[in-house]
């Protein structure tokens, strides 16, 4: 999506990929291809975003890790969640740019934010 950007994405996905992530993106998947990658996750790290309604798919034992822009909150996702009995966490990440309307902002995330959260979730599972 052009909104809701992650600038340092590429160090996300790596930082993800060094602790054994699967790196999927839905818009290159089949739907049968989507339902069985959220099916078969154990934990989900996503950015707020439509794809994330693939939760529906998920068992129940899974933990997701919704990412957000530090000015801009939505429970949709922490309600899904909710209601299909995962268990539900969120990262904020920073929006250097004041200027920017808060739902679209562009942000960075905390790399060693995020892998402490995924490690402390891990350690649930």
């Amino acid at each position: 999506t052009p909104f809701r950007r992650i600038q340092n994405e590429a160090e996300v996905i790596q930082a993800l990929k060094n602790v054994g992530f699967e790196i999927v993106v839905g818009s290159t998947l089949s739907p049968s291809e989507q339902i069985r990658a959220f099916r078969e996750a154990r934990l989900i790290v996503g950015a707020h975003g439509s794809n994330l309604t693939n939760l529906i798919f998920c068992d129940e034992q899974t933990f997701f890790l919704e990412l957000l822009n530090e000015r801009f909150f939505d429970p949709f996702y922490m309600r899904l969640s909710n209601l299909v009995g995962l268990q539900y966490d969120h990262l904020r990440f920073l929006c250097p740019d004041p200027s920017a309307a808060s739902r679209d902002a562009e942000g960075i995330v905390n790399i060693d934010e995020l892998l402490a959260k995924i490690h402390s979730l891990d350690t649930r599972i």
